[in-house]
């Protein structure tokens, strides 16, 4: 029995009855040989093995997730979690070698964002500190490329597959707000199992970016109640972070999107708009009646950034109004693009931000500078420039299948990406480039039905 005909039995069936039985003597051998952790870790092992076959849109969404839970969860794993589904998505690989049918993916877009990766092992060679080079290209090469190609390939080969990850997606931001909200403070930035701020406002801003972009559209009742109470609840969350980049991302996103929904008048769907329209007032309401219970800090941020932006328009461009980190943020912008100008045809090569910012910035340094499109610059010259922006610009136009899958996945990809222009690494942001290179690996609405006889995603929709 290989792989594809296993993916297509249910849980019920006796191929998986069997995995079970194999699977619970070979952890209880296990734990009689080794110990209790090693059987623990086989029977999660395998569990994401039959995952990964079954559910390969949740394997793969989980492991670009792994920021958003791996402080809460890698204390209670004997091995590292990342490695693990790194592993757990490269073995997806089996399953397109014996799947060799002809795929509608974009080629040029996947060529591109290959060459993203040749590019970074080629910067090593005239990097200035090619041991920290080497280190980022092997990391980039065993976290980015290998694991995520294959995984990528395999889910955009079935809408049910991308519907795993996006709701993967919704139900990490579930949990985010959830647990936000048992873990709010009058003092301290909200910090929810163990992510960083940045990623605590990320993950909840999930709810109401796939609430409205994917969920209610659907009119799944249990769905839709979940996403229309949990998204003013995202908003406490995400300002209770402190973080505000985020929040500023998905605003600029939502207007865009009015904007261009409401243009076609013909196609609005008015009580969406109204659902929607009403959403972002009781949001607003909620957020007035919780403010004065939320962390002062995290409120000052949003201050301090609004006193930042006008003393910056008043003229005085060394004033920072008592705001740090977004000035901090300025000067890795402006040191980045000097690098460029210094050697704008190949860059300064791969981990060259960090390694030459330290004598450049003092204190202000940093390991890159906070934009995805400026690190390339100024590490990769012309020369990552040009694969970069024409990757991204395919990734933002290329044809969909289906309304809900395909607009979903397009908010979701344009949401990290801008979040990438404010606090990207290129290194270390596997959302974004795993978001990007499933979208390229989605296949076509127009050449699917002349290569494979499975349902598209606007046939699965309308069955929905």
């Amino acid at each position: 029995m290989n792989i594809l005909s296993l993916r297509e039995h249910r849980a019920g069936s006796p191929e998986w009855t069997l995995l079970a039985l194999c699977s619970g003597i070979a952890s209880g051998i296990a734990v009689a040989v080794v110990g209790p952790m090693a059987g623990v870790a086989l029977m999660v092992g395998l569990f994401v093995l039959a995952g990964a076959i079954a559910a390969p849109g949740i394997v793969l969404a989980a492991y670009l997730l792994t920021p958003f839970y791996k402080g809460a969860l890698q204390a209670y794993s004997p091995i590292d979690i990342t490695v693990f589904l790194a592993l757990a998505n490269a073995i997806q690989v089996v399953s397109l070698l014996v799947d060799s049918r002809p795929r509608a993916v974009s080629r040029v877009g996947i060529v591109l964002w290959l060459s993203l990766g040749l590019l970074v092992l080629g910067g090593v060679l005239y990097a200035p500190d090619q041991s920290l080079a080497l280190g980022k290209a092997v990391t980039y090469w065993a976290l980015v490329i290998l694991p995520i190609v294959p995984a990528a390939m395999r889910v955009g080969t079935e809408p049910r597959h991308v519907k795993q990850f996006l709701w993967t997606f919704f139900a990490m931001g579930i949990a985010t707000v959830a647990l936000g909200l048992t873990q709010l403070s009058g003092s301290e930035r909200l910090v929810v199992l163990g992510m960083n701020t940045i990623q605590v406002s990320r993950a909840a801003l999930l709810v109401p970016l796939l609430g409205i972009a994917y969920v209610l559209p659907q009119r799944r009742v249990l769905a839709s109640i979940v996403a229309v109470v949990l998204i003013p609840a995202s908003f406490v969350v995400a300002i209770a972070s402190g973080s505000r980049g985020p929040l500023l991302m998905l605003v600029l996103i939502g207007a865009a999107g009015a904007v261009g929904y409401l243009a076609r008048l013909h196609a609005v769907r008015w009580r969406l708009v109204g659902g929607v329209a009403g959403l972002a007032v009781a949001s607003v309401v909620v957020v007035s009646i919780t403010a004065p219970s939320l962390p002062a800090l995290s409120l000052g941020r949003f201050t301090s950034l609004e006193e930042y932006v006008q003393v910056s328009l008043s003229g005085d461009p060394g004033a920072t109004g008592g705001e740090t980190s977004a000035a901090a943020r300025v000067q890795l912008f402006q040191f980045a693009v000097e690098m460029f100008e210094k050697r704008p045809l190949i860059g300064a090569g791969t981990g060259g931000f960090e390694t030459l910012s330290p004598a450049a910035l003092g204190p202000v340094a940093d390991a890159y500078p906070h934009n995805a499109i400026l690190q390339v610059a100024a590490e990769l010259g012309l020369l990552g420039l040009v694969p970069f922006l024409g990757v991204v610009l395919i990734g933002l136009v290329r044809p969909l299948p289906g309304r809900y899958p395909g607009f979903a996945i397009r908010a979701l990809f344009l949401f990290f990406l801008l979040n990438a222009m404010v606090s990207g690494d290129i290194f270390a942001d596997r959302e974004t480039l795993g978001i990007l290179l499933l979208i390229l690996a989605i296949e076509a609405p127009v050449a699917v039905a002349a290569l494979s006889p499975r349902q598209t995603f606007a046939s699965a929709d309308d069955s929905e």
